[in-house]
């Protein structure tokens, strides 16, 4: 995986001294990188209650570590069924 430059990321300009202006914190996963799909399968559940940011936890030639962050981690997989997250 190539990284690419980001200003806040130490050794990502390949020794050119080239810089993106971008830093990683200025990226937005969600519209940048990928798309989650969360369904509740708690039938008393309710969507709207359901809130997330994903932010990128590292980034490395090797792979990417992506947090998903609830605002209310209380509100996902209650009930008997699971929930369902697809990336």
């Amino acid at each position: 995986m190539i990284i690419p430059p980001f200003d806040d990321l130490p050794g990502t300009n390949n020794g050119t001294g080239r810089k993106l202006g971008v830093k990683m914190s200025d990226i937005d996963v969600t519209r940048d990188i990928l798309a989650l799909e969360f369904s509740l399968n708690n039938p008393d559940a309710s969507k709207a209650a359901v809130q997330y940011t994903l932010d990128i936890v590292s980034w490395t030639d090797e792979g990417m570590e992506i947090f998903v962050n609830f605002t209310d981690p209380l509100s996902v997989s209650q009930g008997a069924n699971r929930d369902t997250v697809k990336l």
